[in-house]
């Protein structure tokens, strides 16, 4: 399977807030207080356990090795170009995230 940098760090990024979606829409829907703790500890536990590694996934994207020959290329996946205008739409998006 084939999975770029990029798309790891798109799915890395959106699945806590779609998570935070779906705990909303069960708290809109007045489920009882077991299940909203339940879905709140697994919330916690989920960003407890993923937030290192996004946070690293997002800082990697900054990391650009330069070459001899002028060219830039992504440390984190060597087949990525740095001076691409996709690379700099994700360096935008991953500022973005930083944020957060």
């Amino acid at each position: 399977l084939d999975v770029s940098f990029y798309r790891v760090l798109l799915l890395r990024t959106l699945v806590l807030p779609m998570l935070v979606v779906v705990f909303l829409f069960i708290r809109v829907l007045r489920a009882p207080p077991q299940v909203l703790d339940f879905c709140r500890g697994g919330l916690f536990l989920y960003l407890f356990l993923i937030y290192p590694s996004t946070s690293a996934a997002i800082f990697a994207t900054f990391q650009c090795e330069q070459l001899d020959d002028g060219t830039a290329w992504l440390r984190a996946d060597l087949s990525i170009d740095c001076q691409s205008p996709v690379h700099y739409l994700v360096t935008w998006y991953s500022s973005i995230m930083a944020l957060f």
